[in-house]
């Protein structure tokens, strides 16, 4: 038996969106203005959501059945970006 996981990051959807914009709302005083908030992702940008379904699309393939015991984050490096000083 093969047990692998994904982690996404922020994935650009309907729901992201939503999120992005009441924070921009909160911050920025204009919803409009959701995209400037991305400056803080480390690549500038959410993953689409195909980038994401293209790993899992990976994952279940022949081409990884000798992976077992995995979780792959997809996070752009969010996760392991040292904080700016």
């Amino acid at each position: 038996m093969r047990v692998l996981g994904v982690n996404p990051g922020p994935v650009l959807t309907d729901r992201y969106i939503g999120g992005a914009e009441r924070r921009a709302q909160a911050r920025l005083g204009d919803s409009a203005r959701w995209r400037e908030l991305l400056t803080a992702l480390p690549l500038g940008r959410p993953a689409e959501p195909n980038e994401v379904a293209s790993l899992i699309a990976y994952l279940a393939s022949d081409q990884a059945s000798y992976l077992s015991g995995v979780l792959v984050r997809i996070d752009g490096g969010l996760k392991t970006r040292t904080p700016e000083t």
